[in-house]
């Protein structure tokens, strides 16, 4: 029978003190890193146990100021969760498909609190930022760029002064275009604002 937890824990994220991330692939080098996260274990590997820690230990660092953890996953657990997102955010996100993220081999991170996440494309394009929860958004995107991320593209002033906080810059502008209004857009609260190219 398959672990269910085995497709959580394939390719475990760790950003230590913001500083290193850390891919774990293969099985022994994820039992290595098991070991080391909570402090050795023998006989086979507890996943459902190890995750169940990865996030108490991710909730309790974060509270605390500290870097979150992150791990990649697959476009469907990736779209359960950001769909999630409610309305006034999801506005402002781009709803790809899995086929979608597929074709651009984007690499789609969650928090290990499940509550926040983002997408690497083999480019550098930082795509499908989002939380559940307020007050991530440095924290995202700063795991983003450890991660390989190096340019975005974002709407309006609020997003682009967030990214500009974590160092990237405006590298383009353009002005609000009907033809590429986001369905559904409400006018009445978001008005008309700028398109945003930036990089690092």
């Amino acid at each position: 029978m398959v672990d269910p937890w085995f497709p959580l824990t394939m390719g475990i994220i760790i950003i230590d003190s913001g500083v290193a991330c850390t891919l774990v692939w293969s099985l022994r080098r994820r039992q290595l890193a098991v070991e080391t996260l909570i402090g050795g274990t023998e006989g086979p590997m507890n996943y459902r146990c190890f995750f169940r820690e990865l996030v108490r230990q991710s909730q309790r660092q974060y509270r605390r100021g500290g870097a979150m953890n992150f791990f990649i996953v697959d476009a469907a657990m990736f779209i359960a969760v950001r769909d999630l997102v409610c309305d006034d955010k999801r506005a402002f996100l781009t709803l790809y498909t899995a086929g979608e993220y597929y074709a651009k081999q984007t690499r789609l991170y969650l928090s290990a609190d499940q509550l926040s996440g983002f997408g690497v494309n083999p480019n550098g394009e930082i795509i499908s930022v989002f939380s559940l929860i307020p007050g991530r958004g440095q924290a995202l995107t700063t795991a983003a760029v450890r991660c390989g991320g190096t340019r975005l593209d974002c709407l309006g002033e609020h997003l682009r002064a967030l990214y500009e906080s974590c160092g990237l810059r405006v590298v383009e502008i353009l002005a609000w275009a009907e033809e590429y209004a986001p369905e559904g857009w409400d006018y009445a609260r978001y008005g008309r604002p700028n398109f945003y190219a930036m990089t690092i």
